[in-house]
């Protein structure tokens, strides 16, 4: 019983001493303001206030993910407007994206509106 007790002290223990040497993984949500597919950077500008106004510029870290819509994307497929979450680590002051969840929609006036106008077709 008594190791029990010391190996849980142990799990406690290790996620402090990791944390003193690890960057701090942040979440920005807001929308895509800038991409640059060939160098893998792109910028987003946050949609909460207390993360600032100015858009934040991002490289995508080595085994980054993004998707779209739940489905695996590329950087390519990243459009000015859109909305992005994006999970980042500061390292030697550079935002490296980890995790970049984009999301279709958003009311663009490029969209045909079909979703978004109410009762003008029955096809189901």
């Amino acid at each position: 019983m008594q190791q029990g007790g010391s190996e849980a002290k142990q799990d406690k223990n290790a996620p402090e001493k990791q944390g003193e040497n690890a960057p701090e993984k942040k979440i920005l949500l807001g929308m895509v303001a800038f991409v640059n597919p060939k160098t893998e950077g792109f910028s987003v500008r946050p949609t909460i206030d207390q993360q600032g106004k100015m858009p934040i510029v991002f490289r995508l870290a080595k085994e980054a993910t993004i998707t779209l819509a739940g489905k695996k994307a590329k950087v390519e497929d990243m459009k000015k407007g859109q909305q992005a979450q994006v999970e980042y680590l500061v390292r030697n002051d550079r935002n490296r994206a980890v995790s970049v969840r984009l999301f279709e929609g958003g009311g663009s006036k490029d969209d045909k509106g079909t979703e978004n106008d109410e009762g003008t077709e029955n096809t189901g």
